[in-house]
This record gives structure tokens, sequence and C-alpha cells, in this order.
């Protein structure tokens, strides 16, 4: 998409017609005035030439034309001047939407201590994107930028679902997160993995290790206060 609306040339020349052609339509198509342009001002120009053309005095319309000619030179040298000041800043803001999303494709979380950092980052990138073009990103390319963000240990044991909406992920993420860093020292691989493959969310009291319902309580505690952390 990006490679399509990247504008390269700064002169209009016959040689770049074509790309000026579609940068200005596409731009002026986003702000909704391309069908005025079209039709009312560029219109209103041709009728007002033929109008001159078709007048019976000829040395009038012949002086007539060529103010007009030149105030339309005028008017396109400042709808010139105010199309490159546009394209330059809209230049620049997909330039700046393509270094953002360029940037979420390439941070990883080495290991699982890297991962609340992570899950900032990309949480920051993602409300920056928002504000500049809410409809840029769906939810499944941004779960998918999650999920690609995991270390490989966590992303083994996830699954990424069309249907489910990044925020969503972002606390199964956390969850699971949370739960292999408390059990990783205490249970072997396989035993955490069968506790993670529960369908039911995490609750302590459900788990398969005996400790007392005190220190569940507690720990879930430590856990929702964890959690609010990592996602602020």
């Amino acid at each position: 998409m990006f490679e399509e609306l990247q504008f390269q040339p700064t002169i209009l020349t016959e040689g770049n017609y074509d790309i000026w052609c579609y940068t200005i339509k596409y731009l002026l198509r986003g702000k909704g005035v391309l069908e005025y342009i079209q039709k009312d001002v560029i219109g209103d120009l041709e009728r007002k030439i033929e109008e001159i053309k078709n007048d019976d005095d000829g040395g009038t319309a012949k002086d007539e034309l060529t103010q007009r000619l030149k105030m339309a030179d005028r008017n396109d040298a400042i709808a010139m001047a105010i199309i490159n000041y546009n394209l330059n800043l809209e230049t620049r803001e997909m330039e700046d939407l393509q270094s953002k999303i360029i940037k979420l494709y390439s941070i990883k979380a080495r290991n699982l201590e890297e991962l609340p950092s992570i899950i900032r980052k990309i949480k920051n990138i993602f409300t920056s994107i928002e504000k500049q073009d809410t409809k840029i990103m769906s939810e499944v390319e941004k779960v998918k930028i999650i999920y690609y963000a995991l270390p490989k240990y966590l992303q083994e044991r996830m699954t990424i679902s069309t249907k489910i909406k990044s925020d969503e992920f972002i606390e199964e993420v956390i969850d699971k997160h949370l739960m292999i860093t408390y059990l990783k020292d205490k249970l072997t691989i396989s035993k955490i993995d069968n506790i993670l493959s529960q369908k039911k969310k995490f609750s302590i009291k459900q788990k398969q290790f005996q400790i007392t319902n005190t220190k569940a309580n507690l720990l879930k505690t430590i856990v929702t206060f964890a959690k609010r952390i990592i996602i602020a």
C-alpha cells in the first residue's frame, strides 16, 4: 500500500505527469473534493473558454480569453503551491506511518523477561498509528504483530484467531506470561504445559499444585496488580 502511495518527484514535468496525476487524484479523493474539482472548477473554466471562443466580437473575445488564461495561470500557481504543501505533509505522514509499521514488525521479545516492555512498546505504537489513521490496521493484523513479537517459548504455547481482538489477545499473553514466570522454577515444562492447556482462565485455586487458599488469594492479587503494571 505504501509503495503505491509514496510520492517521489518533487517537480511536475512531462515525464512524471502520470505519477503526479495519480497522487493528486488520490489525495483529492481522500479529502472528498475530487468530484468537485473535476466537475465544478475544471468544468467551469472549460465552459468559460468555450463561451469566449463563440463570442461574435473576435478582438474582445481574444483579449478576454487572454485575461482569463492569465488569471487561470495565477490561480494554477496558487493551487500548485497549496498542492505541493499538502503533498509534502501527506508524504511525511505516510512515511511516518510506514516507519511505525516497519518498527512493529521488527519488534521481538528475546525472552520472557523482555515481554512486558515489548508489549508496552507495541501498545504505544498502536495508539500513535490510530491517531493518524484509525482504519490503516485491522485487528487481525494487530494480533499477528503481537504474536510474532512473543519469545519462541511463549509463541509455541499461544494460538491466534481471526475473531479475537488485539486487547483480548494481549490479556491472554499476559495471563500465560505471568503463569509461566511463576511456575517455571517450581514445575517441569510438561506440567506447566498441562496447566496452560486448560480451557479455563488463570485461577490459582484450580491449578494442579498444592497451596493454601490464603496463598492462592494472595498470588491472585499479585497477578492482578502485575497485569495492571504491564498493560499501563
